[in-house]
């Protein structure tokens, strides 16, 4: 039987590899639709005051907030921050947060009534948002509360940087209100670490989390990373048994996009150290293998979860969706992003703030959301966009409900059929009259199938990551 077993993974291997040279082309992670390269300057401050007062007034939102700082720079990150060893910096950009928030929740009550917007979600990100001190992540979560009428159940998120994280942070986090910690693990090697310019011990990290738990915040995530420099089958078994061993509810794996055109600072990465697509799809499927004998629930493209996790919950339901976070049960139609280069989303379209900090900062002087660009989504876009929602969360999208939907007649399976015929063939998708799956074989090329009914894709604007 051994035998046997060995000679069909040799064969799966090989059909991959195949498949790998034709379908690992670059495309989009698909946490937005249209995506940002198509992000555009007609999308202004006043036009996104307007999508704001179309939001119903009883619509719980999610917010996310952008801390664009850390106090080292990882070689691998595609985060928008800056690095900075000093607090100032810090403080003067918390000033202008508060004031966005103020702007952003005033807009809100100049439509409806003076009335504070119910929130059901928040997520802190960056950057990390970490660095800041104690009292300033208590009058960060206090400015937010006071200005948004945050639900009794909201989900409270927040990304950590374990390196240096202290008791009185973790202690400021709880009385927050957080509900929900989020580490960055990516390797727990040292010949890994040290090629990325993150160094983190594994006891550094058990300890954090234990402090979390002693404070009552047992939601954990855990960020890892795979493709990686110097990174082998070896790195990721360590990696496994380290996240058994601290027993996070649920994680992410990414694979590491390597994208120095738009990351200068990955230059610093050799990349004849970076593993092989045939390596990165090995990584992918033995760390797949080794969390769901550990009994987490391999969802979507790159999540795993406890089987009573929300997450693991949400799929069930058929209520799992993808946003810029990743794939999430946070079910808001309406996204607000607060902070430098933060993205958000509505019914309307999508808005993306400043990325430099002096724009930033210049637009709130001004008393202006600091709205840079974004994009009005037609209902060819959010049809295009829940069918690619539903092939990455679902790897099943139905053609004539999705048309029903939108109150168009189905073409999309017109338009689309000689590649889908050529991806039936291929093993990706099967067909049955206008539903289609992705396959057990075709999962790991989920992202290159959901680019099927990505209409700008070809237009050649944006450099997105190898799909495997």
């Amino acid at each position: 039987m051994k035998f046997i077993k060995k000679v069909i993974n040799i064969l799966l291997m090989l059909t991959n590899n195949e498949l790998l040279k034709k379908y690992s082309a670059p495309v989009p992670r698909y946490t937005s639709y249209p995506t940002s390269p198509h992000f555009n300057n007609d999308v202004t401050s006043e036009v996104y005051e307007n999508w704001i007062a179309t939001i119903p007034s009883d619509e719980g939102l999610s917010l996310y907030f952008h801390i664009p700082f850390c106090d080292t720079l990882c070689w691998f990150c595609g985060c928008h921050t800056k690095i900075t060893r000093r607090y100032e910096p810090v403080q003067k950009y918390l000033k202008y947060l508060f004031r966005e928030i103020e702007l952003v929740a005033q807009k809100f009550k100049e439509s409806h009534g003076d009335k504070r917007q119910p929130v059901k979600h928040i997520h802190w990100g960056g950057g990390s948002p970490t660095i800041l001190e104690p009292s300033d992540i208590l009058k960060l979560a206090n400015h937010i509360f006071e200005n948004f009428a945050v639900m009794s159940d909201a989900e409270f998120a927040v990304e950590i940087d374990p390196r240096g994280m202290t008791m009185e942070a973790v202690r400021a986090l709880a009385d927050a209100g957080v509900t929900r910690a989020s580490l960055g693990i990516q390797d727990m090697t040292e010949k890994v670490q040290k090629a990325i310019n993150r160094i983190q011990p594994y006891d550094e990290t058990k300890a954090v989390v234990e402090l979390l738990k002693s404070e009552g915040i047992t939601d954990i995530n855990f960020d890892l990373i795979y493709g990686l420099p110097h990174q082998d089958l070896d790195c990721i078994r360590a990696n496994v048994d380290a996240v058994k061993a601290l027993k996070p509810t649920r994680l992410a794996l990414f694979g590491y996009a390597h994208v120095p055109w738009m990351k200068t600072h990955m230059k610093m990465i050799p990349e004849d150290a970076l593993p092989s697509s045939e390596e990165r799809m090995e990584q992918q499927q033995l760390a797949t293998e080794l969390l769901c004998e550990a009994g987490y629930r391999a969802i979507g493209l790159d999540h795993f979860a406890l089987p009573d996790d929300p997450l693991s919950l949400a799929v069930e339901e058929n209520r799992l969706t993808r946003n810029f976070q990743g794939y999430t049960d946070d079910e808001a139609e309406t996204l607000i992003g607060m902070g430098v280069s933060s993205i958000g989303v509505s019914d309307a379209g999508y808005i993306q703030n400043f990325p430099d900090m002096r724009s930033y900062v210049r637009a709130i002087d001004d008393n202006k959301l600091p709205v840079a660009k974004g994009i009005a989504t037609t209902s060819n876009d959010r049809m295009r966009r829940t069918a690619i929602q539903h092939v990455m969360c679902r790897y099943e999208v139905k053609l004539d409900d999705i048309a029903d939907q939108y109150g168009e007649v189905d073409t999309l399976s017109q338009t689309l059929g000689p590649r889908l015929a050529e991806f039936e063939a291929d093993g990706l998708i099967s067909r049955n009259g206008k539903t289609i799956k992705v396959t057990e074989e075709g999962k790991p090329f989920v992202r290159v199938v959901a680019a099927l009914f990505d209409e700008y894709l070809e237009t050649g604007k944006g450099k997105h990551s190898q799909a495997v």
